[in-house]
Parts: structure tokens; C-alpha cells; sequence
């Protein structure tokens, strides 16, 4: 009886040893989902959970447990993970900090019986770091410059509530005086993002920033780079084809932004940041403000087109299309002067015996041109009036000598008086290069004359500036 009775005692222990130490297969992976949930406020951090399946079955992992796979959770993206598993049974789940990290581990692991869907919760307190140290934001233009007035806010507050708004030269918050740079000083060491609340006036705001003080960086410096904007002129016919010699004014001025101001823009001359024909360019161009562009001198042949207006709201730049039609009208523009219309009215041998007329009266226009037939010596006059392109100083003259040309065949025609009085202030530089705001045409063509002192008429002087404020001083002639 005692032999039978050890028997039946022998096979319980074996039956309850299988049952401890086999895996038992699931029917279908079992999820386990781990929640963690983040006290006191802290950072987001990366957690790792990893998974042991207890085939001790003593709650604890040991050298006879089996590592089945992890559970990581970012909880800047999420606070949730889950594991599949395919084996029932004993699990327990170890949380793993990143090295640094500012939680304090949980105080045990976690035991869960899997035998449907389960689900366990790590909590986690904030150990805030201890420390203090300083933080620095320098405030600059794309070019290094310091900015003066930019306003920030850091979260969380380094000193006490959930954010600090804080102002370039902020008595009693910023510690460096110097214009364009702020110094947070006993700054407790922690994560902080920085946001640029308001940038210096015209400047596009920089993105937020993150940084961390702490005690192996508790000197930190940011720079925050303010962008400016920039506005392209394209100047076009009406096939899109580009086209050189077009003059415009802004306003206000990008440069300033001050209410009543202008820049003028000389295509490849006068504030021109792009040397291509037909294209204008003008950076550094403050936004949140709204721009009148004011097409003044149009190509030779071409009508005005009209304004438009544009705004800047980022430092993105902003295209806008000028497109000019042929002009039509009977008028002293070049376009009129080279086209069928003016032999028509005037006939070849008469514009060819004023052409000879001017030439051999203006330095600008070589002797050479005025030998030959009457329809060679009109072939070498439209010539000049059609021929604007080339670039750099060749490029202003041949645009000059188009314009110049045509008022002096106005003056030849009568259609415009020697003796008439014509007010050239309202063309940028026009006073300052003429020595007077208003003079007879006379006066103008003289002056005119006597820029061009050494006969070589493709090379300075006068200046490529003053080339072209003739130029649009010709222009405006031109079309009263």
C-alpha cells in the first residue's frame, strides 16, 4: 500500500512539473498591450519594456527565463505599445530607462498572466535635474548682424509658471545689455523649447528651438537668423519672350518701409541685383508690407503696363509678371520713329537727312554713320533705335543712344521745342547728374553733349548710372 501511495505521488510531481516548465501554444498571438503614463510633467522620453516569459514560474526573471521581445514607446508620438504573444501563460515585463534619463525607475516589475488579451501601466515620476546654468539667444540677420527687438518665449518658465515671455533688454530677465542678444542667467537645468514670438520689424520670424541645460552643457547658446524677402520683376512681351531696358519704382521703399518712399529700379542699371535682360531683383526686402510697383519707362516700342501691387509675407521670393504690348501710337517714342508709320508720314530720304543732321552734330553718334545712301544711312539710324541689348556698360549706352536718338528726331520733326522747358526732377538722379530740376531741351541736349568727353563712346566716363538716368530722362521726353 506505502509502494502504490509513493507511485501516485511520484506521477502528480511529473504531471506538475510539465505543467510549469512546457509551453503551452495559443490557439492565436495574444496581445499584450503596455500603457505608460508620465508624472509630474516632465519630458517625453523612450521607454523600453522587455518581455520574459516566466517558464520558472517563481515571478521573477532569472537565468531560466526566456526574453520573447521588447516594447519601446516614444511618448512624444505615443503612450501606448503592444507586443504579440504566441505562447499562454506566466509574463513579467522589466521597464528600461534611457541612460540620463529624468525619471525614476518603477519600483518592481510587472507579473501578468496571459491568457486572453492583456494590458499592464508603468508609471513614472519626474525627477526634475538639479543644477543651474545660463541661457543665450542671439538674435541675427542672414548676414551676422545683431537685430535689435525680437521678443521670445520659453517653455516651460525657468523660474516659476508655465512660460516666460521675455523682450530683447528685458530689465530684470535679460542680463547682457547688448542690443540683439539675450542672457537668462540661474536657468535650473531642464528642457527647454524656444519660440520666437515676434522678430524685428520686416524680418521673417526663425523656428522654435529646443535645448537642454544641464550639467554637461550649463552654458548653452542659441542663434535665432532673420530672413528678409526679395521681389523679381519679369519683364515680358506677350509671348513670354524677355525684355530689356524697362525702368520701375516701388513703393514704399523695401529697403526702408517708410510710408511716402520709393526705389527706383533700373533693369541691369540702378539698384538691379540681377544681371539678366528683362528680369529685376531686389533683395533684402522687408515683409509684412504690401508693394506698389509702377512700371515708369517701358522698352523701346512698348506701351506701359500697368501697376500692380504685391505683398510680402514671408522671406519667400515673389515673382510678378510685367507684360508690355507694341505701342500704337503715332508718337516721338522710338518704336514710332522705327516703325513703317514714321516713313509713311516723313518718307526715308527725310529721316535719313535729319539722322546725317544729328550725327554729325552729337558725339555720341560715330561720323561713319551718316556716309552713304539715303536708305543706308536710314538702315544704320534704325539700327541704333532697335539695338538695346548687350549687357554691363555697352548694354546702358545702347539703350541711351535709343532714346537719345529718338528726342533728338522729335526736336528735328518739331515735335518737340528747343526752346521748351521741361521739368526732369521726377527722374531718380536726374538733378544731381544734370546740375538742375528743369531746363529747355536745349539745355538738356548740351548737357547731354558734354558727358561725353573722350570721344570713345562705349567706355566710361560718364557712369553707367548717369547712362541711364540720361536715358530716362529721354524717355520721359519722349512720352510727355
Amino acid at each position: 500500500m506505502l509502494k502504490k501511495l509513493t507511485y501516485l505521488m511520484l506521477a502528480l510531481l511529473l504531471i506538475s512539473m510539465v505543467a510549469t516548465f512546457s509551453a503551452v501554444p495559443a490557439l492565436a498571438a495574444v496581445p499584450l498591450t503596455v500603457n505608460k503614463v508620465l508624472l509630474g510633467g516632465g519630458p517625453d522620453e523612450v521607454f523600453t519594456f522587455q518581455c520574459w516569459r516566466d517558464l520558472n514560474n517563481n515571478n521573477v526573471i532569472d537565468a531560466g527565463d526566456l526574453h520573447v521581445g521588447d516594447v519601446v514607446i516614444d511618448t512624444s508620438v505615443t503612450n501606448t505599445g503592444s507586443i504579440s504573444l504566441s505562447i499562454l501563460g506566466k509574463y513579467v515585463i522589466r521597464e528600461v530607462l534611457i541612460p540620463g534619463s529624468e525619471y525614476a525607475p518603477p519600483p518592481v516589475d510587472q507579473v501578468v498572466q496571459v491568457s486572453c488579451p492583456a494590458s499592464v501601466t508603468f508609471e513614472n515620476s519626474w525627477v526634475p535635474p538639479t543644477g543651474e546654468g545660463t541661457l543665450t539667444i542671439y538674435k541675427v540677420d542672414e548676414d551676422g548682424v545683431l537685430l535689435a527687438g525680437s521678443v521670445f518665449k520659453i517653455e516651460p518658465n525657468p523660474y516659476d509658471g508655465a512660460e516666460l515671455i521675455v523682450t530683447d533688454n528685458d530689465v530684470g530677465i535679460d542680463m547682457n545689455p547688448t542690443d540683439g542678444v539675450i542672457t537668462l542667467v540661474n536657468v535650473p537645468y531642464g528642457t527647454y523649447t524656444i519660440t520666437e514670438v515676434t522678430a524685428p520689424a520686416g524680418y521673417e520670424p526663425g523656428p522654435p528651438q529646443t535645448v537642454v541645460v544641464d550639467d554637461t552643457t550649463p552654458i548653452v547658446e542659441v542663434t535665432y537668423v532673420n530672413k528678409l524677402g526679395s521681389i523679381e520683376i519679369l519683364k515680358v512681351d506677350g509671348s513670354g519672350a524677355p525684355l530689356a531696358g524697362a525702368t520701375f519704382v516701388i513703393e514704399p521703399d523695401p529697403k526702408t518701409g517708410v510710408v511716402g518712399s520709393s526705389l527706383m529700379v533700373v533693369d541691369n542699371g540702378l539698384n538691379d541685383e540681377d544681371m539678366t535682360e528683362g528680369t529685376l531683383l531686389i533683395t533684402d526686402a522687408l515683409i509684412d508690407i504690401c508693394y506698389t510697383i509702377t512700371e515708369t519707362v517701358a522698352p523701346p516700342g512698348y506701351d506701359l503696363a500697368p501697376p500692380q501691387t504685391v505683398c510680402l509675407t514671408s522671406s519667400a521670393k515673389v515673382t510678378v509678371n510685367f507684360v508690355n504690348t507694341p505701342t500704337t501710337e503715332e508718337g516721338g517714342t522710338p518704336g514710332f520713329w522705327s516703325s513703317p508709320a514714321a516713313v509713311m508720314k516723313f518718307g526715308t530720304a527725310q529721316l535719313a537727312s535729319w539722322f546725317r543732321t544729328i550725327v554729325l552734330d552729337s558725339k555720341w553718334f560715330e561720323d561713319t554713320l551718316a556716309v552713304g545712301t539715303d536708305q543706308e544711312v536710314y538702315d544704320a539710324m534704325i539700327f541704333i533705335l532697335k539695338n538695346t541689348g548687350a549687357k554691363a556698360y555697352t548694354g546702358a549706352v545702347n539703350q541711351f543712344r535709343c532714346q537719345y536718338l529718338a528726342t533728338r528726331l522729335n526736336a528735328m520733326s518739331g515735335r518737340l521745342g528747343l526752346g521748351t522747358v521741361h521739368d526732369i526732377s521726377g527722374v531718380y538722379g536726374a538733378a544731381a547728374c544734370f546740375g538742375y530740376s528743369s531746363g529747355t531741351l536745349s539745355q538738356i541736349i548740351s548737357t547731354i553733349e558734354s558727358k561725353e568727353t573722350d570721344g570713345l563712346i562705349f567706355t566710361a566716363p560718364p557712369s553707367r548710372d548717369d547712362v541711364l538716368i540720361m536715358k530716362s530722362v529721354c524717355d520721359m521726353l519722349n512720352n510727355p
